[in-house]
């Protein structure tokens, strides 16, 4: 027998296809401003999926209570994490609103939420000193030179040049240039690009890495800096996990007993 759906489930299956195509043309929208907007997207495919398993089938549905039951979704959610969900929902309704799909935004009387504020973790010098001879010491494992090479490298260049890891990890041999002494920093927050000089210290760092990245790995001058052991781009999830396991091994911890973050290398460099 041919299956038979009602006509509810029938308009809630017309209604999220027409809400997923809503939200296709607002990322690219978005994108031909110049925003990345890849988070977001991710962000409100979830908003979608949830409406989709709780059978919405029209935007009338979609009310302040709903929105915050979806915010609300999961007590470990923190206040930060909650207005970065309602700023998108907000967003995307706005964008609705322009469009005239909708005369309403759900989200326009909800409070922002509490948040603590962060304190970043200031490394302190003995700290960073303990820091980088561990991972020297790393070097001297069987096999393990050049993977502590990179690593020893891309620290130290993130906590010189006050850097992001995604910064970091973007860098291309071509945008090194030795006999001026600067890097140049492209696609970092906000999209803006920059030119950060460094010093002797640091060109002699950089140096004897690239000597030995291309001894491995002899690419063109578009392949990016750091390279792991397979000759692909370093993962940003494994280098913060490689960086943690250090501090760890080094028994450094915040006051709430947790283990400082690489980026709070940055903030250290500001201080």
């Amino acid at each position: 027998m041919p299956i038979c759906y009602d006509a509810d489930y029938i308009a809630s299956i017309h209604f999220i296809r027409t809400l997923n195509i809503h939200l296709d043309n607002y990322i690219i929208f978005k994108q031909n401003s110049g925003c990345k907007y890849n988070k977001e997207y991710t962000v409100l495919k979830n908003f979608i999926c949830f409406l989709k398993n709780n059978h919405i089938k029209s935007y009338p549905e979609i009310n302040e209570e709903f929105v915050l039951s979806w915010i609300n979704r999961s007590k470990k959610i923190k206040g930060i994490t909650k207005n970065h969900y309602l700023r998108r929902v907000k967003y995307f309704f706005k964008y609705l609103r322009r469009i005239k799909e909708v005369s309403y935004n759900p989200t326009e009387k909800i409070e922002p939420f509490k948040t603590t504020p962060f304190i970043p973790y200031i490394y302190t010098i003995e700290e960073l000193k303990k820091i980088f001879s561990e991972i020297r010491s790393r070097m001297n494992y069987p096999g393990n030179y050049y993977r502590g090479l990179t690593y020893y490298t891309m620290f130290f260049l993130v906590y010189a040049l006050g850097l992001r890891i995604g910064e970091a990890l973007r860098i291309k041999i071509k945008d090194i240039n030795f006999k001026e002494k600067t890097i140049f920093i492209s696609k970092s927050k906000f999209y803006k690009e920059r030119l950060i000089p460094f010093s002797k210290c640091v060109h002699n760092k950089l140096k004897l890495f690239r000597n030995e990245r291309l001894k491995r790995f002899p690419k063109i001058n578009s392949a990016p800096l750091f390279i792991n052991d397979w000759g692909t781009i370093c993962n940003k999830s494994n280098v913060e996990r490689r960086w943690s396991v250090i501090v760890r091994d080094c028994g450094i911890k915040t006051r709430n007993g947790k283990t400082p973050r690489i980026h709070d290398l940055r903030h250290s460099a500001a201080t």
